[in-house]
């Protein structure tokens, strides 16, 4: 059966049978991957989360073997545009496993800021990718909000602790910039992500096996770095009128 479109497909070939074994391992193994996280999300444990890299990085790796060695498939989601759209997702969901170490081992604000930075410059490119084949290939609307809710919330974040290292250097005019920068895509992130949380579930397939709680964890996440950024800006900008009068370049620019 075919995952997105549920036609029952048959074919009398044993490379179209090993591509569909090959492809319900790469499934597997980016669901545990997806509950590694899901399990850890009010506490989080570093142990769980080099777990769920591995499981995703597994995953990537199954759906880039489908895509290279099966070129001809007879059902949808074993087409080479659908298997390399997620083999993408499956390594920018193992990007942010890195991302959410290097927080957990409490690295640099610089180093987590280009964590961040990467994480959304991947996403970005998976939601141009799924954009481009989610209506011909039958992929569920939903993953579009969420992709994009993703590439705000990390671009919010790069933006976020680039400015935290800024401030520490005593560049406080673009630490301000900085702030509003990740301001505005948190705002954007938060308005997504509700859309996300409305509409998603309503989709007809590939919502039984998903997590409630992890569209939860990641309102969550959004609300907390929203805030956080809120109150730095606000901090920064009265520090800055007060006592430094730094210039604050324009953040168009």
């Amino acid at each position: 059966t075919d995952t997105f479109t549920g036609e029952n497909i048959q074919q009398h070939s044993l490379a179209f049978e090993k591509a569909n074994v090959v492809f319900n391992l790469a499934v597997a193994f980016a669901m545990q991957g997806a509950k590694l996280i899901t399990d850890t999300s009010s506490d989080v444990d570093l142990e769980a989360i080099r777990s769920a890299f591995a499981c995703f990085r597994v995953a990537a790796d199954r759906f880039h073997f489908i895509s290279k060695n099966f070129m001809h498939p007879p059902s949808m989601d074993l087409q080479q545009e659908t298997v390399s759209a997620l083999d993408k997702v499956m390594l920018a969901q193992a990007q942010e496993c890195t991302l959410i170490r290097a927080q957990l081992e409490k690295k640099k604000d610089v180093t987590v800021s280009k964590l961040a930075q990467q994480a959304a410059l991947m996403y970005s490119g998976v939601f141009d990718n799924v954009k481009s084949i989610a209506d011909s290939h039958h992929l569920p609307r939903g993953w579009l909000l969420l992709i994009e809710t993703k590439m705000r919330y990390y671009q919010a974040m790069a933006q976020y602790y680039e400015a935290r290292a800024d401030n520490s250097k005593d560049r406080y005019g673009i630490a301000i910039a900085r702030f509003s920068l990740a301001e505005q895509h948190a705002r954007e992130a938060t308005k997504l992500v509700g859309q996300f949380a409305e509409t998603f579930f309503s989709t007809t397939n590939l919502t039984e096996d998903l997590y409630p709680e992890s569209v939860q964890g990641l309102q969550d996440l959004i609300a907390s770095l929203t805030a956080s950024i809120g109150e730095e800006l606000s901090r920064a900008n009265h520090d800055n009128d007060i006592i430094y009068n730094d210039p604050v370049p324009n953040t168009s620019t």
